[in-house]
């Protein structure tokens, strides 16, 4: 996909032990979207484990109201702490925008329409900052994510849900889908994600009541066709696989936060979604250089 990636690390490969120590080694960003990454994925995983026809211990039932909690405080948190490691003034303040004002709409319902326009506005704003780095087709692909999320949450706010939501839903897919876009893979990649795009239209096809209950229940994915569903999976495993490969573990971050909040209809959702864009899109542009 993109030719130019000034986060890989291609240029400077350790060798032996060297190699280990930066394979290992995780940057500030990187850090923070690691620790934003673990509430929101908890969450998704009680989500879909709650709706199985299974009987989940006590202590882990009634830990959700907790896990859910930590899942729109975290990537909230995280969201001012990258703002805070970047030195261009407009994604701070986008960043800031969403960290803000993104819990108390999730929490507040009398605040949730100005605290979701602030974390779309605040996410479009930071992936502006870096348009001239990231160049067309990256670009492209950020705002794709940044139009799903408004579409997403204008959806659930009541407006056209029924042509928004399956909208939101659909593009929120392709941009995880596309997320290749932000790391150079190779074919080992290409494999991988290959297989795991055959695989998740296997699962959908022979077993569609439970795939649609999956992704539903863990993705928030309404009206989105199977192929979108498999391109999402595949894509995702793509990046994850170019990235740890390269030694970026920011794009690796940014792309499994993409895929556990699955599609932003809600502002827990929309928080995490906007740390994982903003990490992809910083990994592939040099880090916190504007």
């Amino acid at each position: 996909m993109s030719r130019h990636s000034a986060s890989t690390g291609d240029e400077h490969r350790p060798t032996g032990a060297g190699s280990l120590a930066g394979a290992l080694s995780v940057s500030p960003r990187g850090a923070v979207g690691a620790l934003a990454l673990l509430a929101p994925a908890a969450t998704t995983l009680l989500r879909v484990a709650r709706n199985a026809p299974t009987t989940l211990p006590p202590v882990v039932a009634d830990a959700y109201p907790s896990v859910a909690l930590a899942a729109a405080l975290g990537p909230a948190a995280a969201a001012v702490l990258l703002g805070a490691l970047t030195d261009d003034v407009r994604e701070r303040v986008g960043l800031a925008f969403v960290g803000v004002f993104g819990p108390a709409g999730a929490f507040v319902p009398a605040a949730w329409l100005p605290a979701a326009g602030a974390v779309v506005g605040g996410t479009a704003l930071a992936v502006y900052a870096r348009r001239r780095r990231l160049g067309a087709r990256r670009f492209a692909v950020a705002a794709l994510v940044v139009v799903a999320m408004a579409a997403s949450l204008a959806g659930a706010a009541g407006v056209a849900s029924v042509t928004l939501r399956p909208l939101g839903s659909t593009l929120a897919l392709l941009g995880v889908g596309l997320a290749p876009a932000f790391v150079r893979s190779a074919w080992p990649d290409w494999t991988v994600g290959a297989l795991a795009a055959l695989l998740a239209l296997k699962a959908g096809l022979s077993a569609p009541f439970a795939t649609g209950a999956v992704v539903l229940v863990g993705g928030a994915v309404v009206g989105t066709p199977l192929p979108v569903v498999a391109l999402a999976v595949g894509g995702a495993v793509a990046t994850a696989a170019a990235a740890l490969r390269r030694r970026a573990p920011e794009a690796a971050v940014g792309v499994a936060l993409l895929a556990v909040a699955g599609v932003p209809a809600t502002l827990p959702r929309a928080l995490a979604v906007c740390v994982g864009v903003d990490l992809l899109v910083a990994s592939s542009t040099g880090g916190d250089r504007p």
